[in-house]
């Protein structure tokens, strides 16, 4: 008897590191799914933080308008984009037309005290900005509160409104 119980023995010893194997590999196959998921969700959100993703982008559209370029500010304003400001109530091509005039010229643009209120798939920026250039011929400095509304589609954030509130004069909307 102590061949088969060693027999026996020995096919439970096999049957449990078998059983251990599987275990083991269920686990590795659970975790694998798991780190696949989070990969596939985070690229779903766009991969990066959205408020880095949206100071950057905002840090993009002044760029743009201190180069006057209206290819980029193009695809980053919604077809139904709006502007609010001093001047007055601009749509998306009147607010590309306007970067195209020559009586008004940004050397400078910055912003700071950039906040970032995320709701699902719209986010509300708000910023100061201090803008230096010419209008008209003369040099100005002035400074604006802006709030600036994105939402994203197709993992890209798209501006579908701004408004500025001047805190110091705009000499661009004096006549």
């Amino acid at each position: 008897m102590d061949s088969r119980s060693g027999c026996i023995q020995s096919k439970e010893l096999i049957f449990q590191i078998k059983e251990r194997f599987e275990m083991r590999r269920l686990q590795v196959l659970v975790l694998v799914t798991f780190i696949f998921a989070l990969g596939y969700v985070s690229s779903l959100r766009g991969g990066d933080d959205p408020v880095q993703e949206l100071t950057k982008i905002k840090e993009q559209w002044s760029e743009a308008e201190v180069k006057r370029d209206v290819g980029y500010l193009d695809q980053l304003f919604a077809k139904d984009f709006d502007m609010f400001n001093a001047r007055g109530h601009f749509n998306k091509e009147q607010m590309l037309q306007s970067l195209k005039d020559p009586d008004l010229t940004f050397t400078e643009l910055h912003s700071d005290n950039i906040q970032v209120r995320l709701y699902g798939n719209v986010a509300v920026m708000t910023d100061h900005v201090k803008a230096r250039g010419i209008a008209k011929g003369k040099e100005f400095s002035r400074e604006s509160r802006f709030v600036r509304i994105f939402v994203r589609d197709h993992k890209k954030w798209q501006a579908v409104l701004a408004q500025s509130t001047p805190l110091t004069p705009d000499p661009a909307a004096q006549k």
